[in-house]
């Protein structure tokens, strides 16, 4: 029997609202990475630059697209759509980058 999880639309930005209410807001990289702990994405838009973490440190989304591939590599995660609304052009291609080498690699 396959355990069937319900699914999410998850809008990762410190900052800016998501569009409606149909998405899970998650302002850091804990957050979202905390609810993928307990759902399968339908669609996660990520902004790269996330402020602060509760370490001090700078957060960005790049800790979930590690999680993500962490997870994808086992078969937690399952191809799932990406969206990068980020303004940062260089975490931008960053995301992207890292999206289509998991995509290749294990969400076939």
């Amino acid at each position: 029997m396959t355990w069937k999880r319900d699914t999410v639309k998850i809008w990762i930005d410190d900052e800016r609202e998501p569009p409606d209410y149909s998405w899970q807001w998650c302002v850091t990289s804990d957050d979202a990475i905390d609810l993928l702990c307990e759902y399968d994405p339908e669609v996660i838009s990520f902004d790269y630059d996330l402020g602060k973490a509760d370490d001090g440190e700078d957060d960005n989304a790049m800790r979930v697209v590690d999680q993500i591939e962490i997870w994808s590599e086992s078969g937690v995660i399952t191809k799932f759509e990406w969206q990068v609304h980020s303004m940062n052009p260089v975490g931008r291609e960053n995301i992207i980058r890292a999206k289509n080498r998991i995509e290749e690699k294990y969400l076939r």
